[in-house]
């Protein structure tokens, strides 16, 4: 009698669980910790809660562009985007690689995507900063920034960061409308680093004359400035220093840069 009553609860709960799919993909989907941007979160840490691959035999392989890819794709939701030096960005199914959608730019995308509330951001070489419906790939806004937009976005509270390459800024948009909220002026000659965020500040560095800098969220004035790159030997007529070329990353309180000739790493107090 009391296997009868357990079986017929087991036929109970798998009636209900039948008739309510979309409960089982939301509970699916909580277990699934995206790579929405680079370095996967505002604190850039490259780090994900989802497990590895339980095998190394390939799922699939597909020729998505038709050039070069240069950047690391962004997986949110069940779709794979990435850009292209054949200028488009690309929407993917991420369990197949079939293709959903694909969007042309006017130059080449060397920009990792981010994925925020729906909607994706990323740069292009034609020096526009671009979003797309996540899900569709249709246009949302473009702005002009004015230089190579190679930096790869981050975006938080109502604000996309993002750089251009020889602007010598970082620049914080309107991520619903595209206006430019401010830009932040920041010696260095190339603003190639993709941005952290923590503490209501904007951490990143510049490639030559190397600066580590970090700004204010709300309005983008500087708090932070760091600029012992340098005097590492090069000939004395030689106008770069070192170069900061590894974005930041922010952990236990602290945001780091890498330095690329001496082969150092800088650690400062993220929040003061």
């Amino acid at each position: 009698m009391r296997n009868v009553k357990r079986m017929a609860i087991a036929v109970v709960i798998l009636i209900i669980l039948l008739n309510c799919p979309m409960s089982l993909q939301i509970a699916q989907s909580h277990e699934l910790d995206w790579w929405t941007k680079y370095g996967h979160d505002l604190d850039n840490s490259g780090y994900s809660t989802s497990r590895a691959p339980r095998t190394d035999s390939t799922a699939w392989v597909v020729q998505v562009a038709g050039s070069a890819i240069w950047v690391p794709p962004t997986v949110v939701n069940g779709i794979l985007y990435v850009g292209s030096a054949d200028h488009k960005l690309y929407g993917r199914d991420a369990g197949s690689g079939s293709a959903l959608w694909d969007y042309a730019t006017g130059d080449v995308i060397a920009s990792q995507p981010a994925v925020a509330d729906g909607v994706i951001y990323f740069g292009s070489h034609d020096d526009h900063a671009y979003a797309l419906d996540a899900a569709t790939g249709d246009f949302r806004w473009a702005a002009l920034l004015g230089a190579d937009v190679g930096s790869s976005p981050a975006v938080h509270d109502g604000r996309a960061y993002i750089g251009a390459y020889y602007s010598d800024r970082m620049f914080a948009l309107d991520a619903l409308a595209g206006s430019q909220l401010w830009s932040s002026h920041s010696p260095g000659l190339h603003m190639g680093t993709n941005p952290a965020v923590t503490c209501g500040r904007v951490y990143y560095g510049t490639w030559w004359l190397g600066h580590a800098y970090g700004v204010r969220e709300t309005d983008g004035a500087r708090v932070f400035d760091f600029s012992d790159f340098s005097n590492v030997g090069w000939p004395s007529n030689y106008v770069f220093q070192d170069e900061s070329w590894s974005s930041p990353t922010v952990g236990d309180g602290k945001v780091f840069f890498g330095e690329l000739w001496r082969g150092r790493a800088h650690a400062f107090d993220a929040c003061t």
